[in-house]
């Protein structure tokens, strides 16, 4: 969905790079799910050993829904059948991560990726085939096709993809057609989002592209791993300018609170649709014509900002017994405005720590 919302917005410059980074993202969720699917299958068919919850890959992969934590320890054989909760869903997952994993490669996989998808078990009733999920899950090169297989073999590809789209790295950014004067910003705005980076912790996100198209520089940083969630800068004339997608309203409201010290007037905030009728916000912000010094200030400001974007609809809720709606985001962007963030009190337990103190 990245990918479509930068086409929506008209940002074509780091499409093929977007398209990579889901793609990747995509094949981390999917080793998740087929590791729950084995998981579950052992497990029911040898309920005395006890089932892992596999939370950690999921907070690795970027998998919200913490009900699939309890899924493996809950499935059960019904007759010749898996019983696993949630079934359908994680079935519809599988088959869209493996559709974004493609997308890089679409004119090459286009059939085999037909196969695969026509042969995947819809889970209805939250049932499936022990079969289907062995032949699903399989990675060796022996036997027929498998989803494992295809994934095994996308991922190759899509880091040699990867590898040929990085003209030079800065700190971190990949990028692609750089001038000599779009380096010190690139270098400006990673110098910022650095400082502030390990605030997020293991949380993935955060990737950024730079490249030159025309008269002006884009930068893009994929924030976190919610689809609707990108940030689009463009440098050229002194002016630096952003484009900022959200699903969430009261998290744009926030992201322009603490970026409005660094010099970004919000200009637009307006809700956008994609081709196949989903909604998001679509805001745009402006700062005022500077020379380079001045642009790498604004950008180096705005970098070390994004970090607490990362789970802060998470961080608000675990604060619901303790602060009013309008304190929460008192609170929220006083950490934010020195650079403490929230994902420390996440890792340390959140609501539940406060509880037990």
């Amino acid at each position: 969905m990245k990918t479509r919302i930068l086409t929506a917005i008209g940002e074509t410059a780091c499409g093929p790079r977007a398209a990579i980074l889901a793609a990747l993202a995509a094949n981390d969720r999917l080793k998740y799910g087929f590791s729950l699917l084995q998981m579950a299958l052992g497990h029911a068919y040898h309920p005395d050993q006890p089932a892992s919850s596999l939370k950690d890959e999921r907070l690795a992969a970027g998998i919200d829904g913490a009900a699939l934590d309890d899924a493996a320890a809950s499935s059960t054989r019904d007759g010749p059948n898996l019983r696993l909760p949630g079934a359908p869903q994680l079935m519809a997952a599988i088959a869209a991560d493996l559709t974004a994993m493609a997308a890089p490669l679409e004119a090459e996989t286009a059939p085999r990726l037909a196969a695969i998808l026509a042969a995947l078990p819809d889970g209805a009733g939250d049932l499936l085939d022990p079969a289907v999920i062995g032949a699903m899950t399989q990675g060796g090169h022996d036997g027929p096709d498998s989803a494992h297989r295809l994934v095994m073999d996308l991922h190759k590809k899509v880091n040699a993809l990867l590898a040929k789209l990085a003209e030079e790295t800065i700190d971190g950014a990949v990028c692609s057609g750089l001038g000599d004067a779009d380096r010190p910003l690139v270098r400006a705005f990673m110098a910022g989002l650095n400082r502030t980076a390990p605030l997020k912790f293991d949380h993935p996100g955060l990737d950024t592209t730079a490249s030159r198209t025309g008269n002006r520089l884009t930068i893009q940083n994929d924030i976190g791993t919610t689809d609707a969630h990108v940030i689009v800068i463009h440098v050229a004339d002194g002016i630096s300018s952003v484009t900022y997608t959200d699903i969430h309203a009261e998290r744009l409201a926030f992201f322009q609170l603490i970026t409005a010290p660094c010099g970004f007037i919000w200009t637009t905030a307006r809700p956008a649709d994609l081709a196949g009728g989903e909604t998001f916000l679509l805001a745009t912000a402006l700062t005022p014509q500077a020379d380079a010094d001045g642009c790498a200030r604004y950008l180096e400001c705005l970098g070390a900002r994004l970090v607490y974007l990362i789970d802060w609809n998470q961080a608000r809720h675990a604060l619901r017994g303790y602060l009013r709606r309008e304190d929460r985001v008192v609170l929220l962007t006083w950490a934010a405005a020195h650079e403490v963030g929230h994902r420390g009190f996440l890792q340390m337990g959140g609501a539940a720590m406060l509880n037990e103190a």
